[in-house]
Order: C-alpha cells, then sequence, then structure tokens
C-alpha cells in the first residue's frame, strides 16, 4: 500500500495548546465500504478463537517483509526475516494510540529467530513490557506481557504468522546461535508532547481518548452550546459528532477502527438524548444496533455489533461526561491533522 496523505483543518479544542498529528490513511473514496470490506478479507487472520488480525506481508526473493496487528487494542510489530537463515532484522514494536498515531515501544529488533529473540522496554511507570519471539517449524511464535498507561495490561503466546516456503533449493546447514536478549529504554523527556495530549485526553477509568470542547462564539453575546465531541472506545470504535447541551440534540457518526487503514464509517445517527438514540447498523464492515443515552452527566452506549474485524460483541460502555458549564475560547484557532501510514518495509 504506498504512502497516502490527507491535510485538513478543523478548529482546534480550546483546551489544547498543541498540535497533535493524527494517523489515518488517505485512499479513494469508498462509500459503500466494498474497497474497504474486500482488503479486509485479503489481510485477515483468525489466530486462535479470540485474537484476530490484519498481516500485511510480500516476499522479494528470501526476504520476507511483514506488518502484523496482533492484539485489537492496535499492538503491531514488524520487520524482515530472511527465511534462509532466520534472521529477523529491521523490526520494530509499536502501538497505534487513536487521535495520535503511532508511540515506538522498541526499534531495531533484530536476532536470529532459530533460537530467540527476547526484548524488554520500559519508561518509568507508564510504559513497560517484555516480550520473546522464536520459530516453531515455520510458524513466528510471540509471548508478550505489557503494562502501558493508556491501554493497561496484556500478555498471551500466540501465533503471529505462518512463514511462506522458498522454492526448493540446495538446503542450507544453519549452525546453533545463542538467544538475543535486546533492552531499550527510553527518556521520559521523549513524550513530552504525547504524555500532555494523555493528560488532556485520556479517560483514565475507560481508557478512552476523548478530545471535547465547546465550538466558539466569537462575537456573541451568550457562549456556544454546542459540544463537539470525538472519542475512541471499546479498542475499535471511534464515535464523533456534536450534542446541544441545551435542548439535548445530538448527531455524529459511528465508525469502527481498522489497522493499517484508519476509520471506516459504520452508521450516522441523530436524534434527542432525552428520548434516547437507537440506531441500526447495516454496512459492509458491520452490522447489528447501538444506542445512546445519558446517565446523570456520563454519555453512554450499548452496542451489540458483528464487526467483519473484531467479530460478534455485546458492550456497554461510558463515552465521556458532559461539562457541567461551558468554558470556552473564544480564539479562533485552526490545527493542521496530518493523516498518514507508512509503507510496508
Amino acid at each position: 500500500m504506498p504512502n497516502s496523505f490527507i491535510t485538513v483543518t478543523e478548529p482546534l479544542p480550546c483546551h489544547v495548546n498543541d498540535v497533535f498529528l493524527l494517523l489515518y490513511v488517505s485512499l479513494p473514496e469508498d462509500p459503500t465500504g466494498e474497497y474497504v470490506a474486500d482488503w479486509i478479507d485479503k489481510n485477515y487472520h483468525l489466530r486462535g478463537a479470540v485474537e484476530r488480525g490484519i498481516i500485511l506481508s510480500s516476499l522479494d526473493g528470501s526476504k520476507y517483509n511483514f506488518r502484523t496487528q496482533f492484539n485489537i487494542s492496535g499492538y503491531v510489530i514488524d520487520g524482515q526475516i530472511d527465511l534462509s537463515t532466520n534472521y529477523l532484522s529491521n523490526g520494530s514494536l509499536y502501538v497505534v494510540v487513536p487521535a495520535w498515531g503511532r508511540v515506538d515501544l522498541m526499534e531495531d529488533i533484530h536476532g536470529n529467530l532459530g533460537s530467540s529473540i527476547t526484548g524488554q522496554f520500559s519508561r518509568g511507570d507508564d510504559i513497560n513490557g517484555s516480550f520473546t519471539l522464536w520459530l516453531n517449524q515455520r510458524q513466528l511464535m510471540f509471548e508478550y506481557s505489557f503494562d502501558v498507561k493508556f491501554i493497561g495490561k496484556h500478555g498471551t503466546k500466540m501465533t503471529l504468522l505462518t512463514l511462506p516456503q522458498l522454492p526448493s533449493s540446495p538446503s542450507l546447514e544453519i549452525t546453533p546461535v545463542a538467544p538475543t536478549d535486546l533492552s531499550f529504554v527510553r527518556h521520559k523527556n521523549e513524550y513530552k508532547l504525547f504524555d500532555k495530549f494523555l493528560e488532556d485526553h485520556l479517560d483514565e477509568t475507560t481508557k478512552n481518548i476523548v478530545i471535547a470542547s465547546y465550538l466558539p462564539n466569537v462575537g456573541a453575546v451568550a457562549p456556544s452550546s454546542t459540544y463537539t465531541f470525538n472519542v475512541s472506545f471499546l479498542t475499535s470504535m471511534e464515535m464523533e459528532g456534536a450534542i446541544d447541551t441545551v435542548d439535548l440534540n445530538i448527531k455524529g457518526t459511528l465508525y469502527v477502527l481498522i489497522p493499517f487503514w484508519g476509520r471506516v464509517k459504520a452508521a450516522s445517527f441523530s436524534g434527542n438524548l432525552k428520548d434516547g438514540i437507537n440506531q441500526k447498523v447495516d454496512s459492509l464492515i458491520a452490522k447489528g444496533t447501538f444506542s445512546l443515552k445519558l446517565s446523570g452527566r456520563d454519555l453512554r452506549i450499548h452496542e451489540e455489533l458483528d464487526s467483519k474485524l473484531a467479530g460478534y460483541g455485546m458492550d456497554e460502555a461510558k463515552l465521556f461526561t458532559l461539562p457541567c458549564t461551558n468554558t470556552f475560547s473564544t480564539r479562533p484557532v485552526k490545527r493542521q491533522l496530518t493523516r498518514f501510514f507508512p509503507a510496508m518495509p
């Protein structure tokens, strides 16, 4: 998939003063979702009863390039494996954070998979983890234990992918090698901007990323009652829209987050939160229903969806809390959103 860029402008939430990069991919218009649905069919892999993921790969002689999302929370590992020697090089481990983009956990992962590659990464109390990579015949195995502030604790053992077989060639004798141990420690200053982003937008209790503010009402006597929001929730969903905090009318769009692709529209909705919102979802990406209601000042969602990527799920979750007052900025600030995903290694 080629490098793609799209640049747009939109009002900056009044309580945010920094410029943030949002990582998404720009692709041809796909109003029915047929293009992305076909792309998922070609690259989707089921790893047992629970683990599902997207695998992108290419073969250049004996060099096997891969990029795979291995946890629905957005963890990704990529690199290049020489199939003639089982050597992994140019590997990287990162997580894609909604409304922010890529956060590197470990770089320059390398070593011989005929033995094992063990890695550890750390940045104080916020980002810690360890993993081991090894080959079981042609299966690339991965065992990990991560504790990342904006996601939580995750860990399991799984098959990342199955390596292709090279065309028949003279057998190559591989000398046994010692395991490779890697460690990666990041300095706290490298994350200053990202820390500010989490401080402003991460709900610690739900792990939702929420960007919300009243629209500026420049020159008006009364403050605006239009509260705009963008919230990622339940690891693979995103919703954006606007609520009138006086009459509680709401209008918005529900998206499914697709690894390496970006967000894909599942349904649009509108109505009044006094009555509650009940919406059917019938797209090529997801099918089912969801409802929105207020519990005090908390906006909550109940969804029962069968997603093409995540499978069937029924959940109820808090999205965000509406403000008591509409504190807002009258300064017309703009931000630039650059949505980008890199090409395959």
